[in-house]
């Protein structure tokens, strides 16, 4: 019977090691994603307050360019620069 129970013993310390293996993980993964998401609530803020200033200093939006035309110069986005615009030849 006596070395039954210090098997158990054995296993059960086992266990209790390896369980405490994974609260230490847990608990470092936790403090990790706390200050990620801590500087990334921080960077989003900072964003944000950029956005306002850059939006106080242009003042109201006058641009009557339906929404989603290219405004830029050049070729709009998409268009390949080694290939030319297709053109239909009927």
């Amino acid at each position: 019977m006596e070395p039954a129970r210090t098997e158990t013993g054995r296993v059960r310390a086992g266990a209790d090691a390896t369980l405490a293996a994974f609260r230490a993980d847990a608990a470092r993964d936790r403090d990790e994603l706390r200050a990620r998401t801590e500087r990334d609530e921080h960077q989003a803020h900072a964003y944000r307050d950029e956005l306002t200033q850059l939006r106080a200093a242009t003042g109201p939006v006058t641009d009557t360019t339906p929404a989603g035309c290219y405004r830029g110069p050049g070729r709009p986005p998409g268009l390949s620069r080694t290939m030319p615009p297709h053109r239909d030849f009927h």
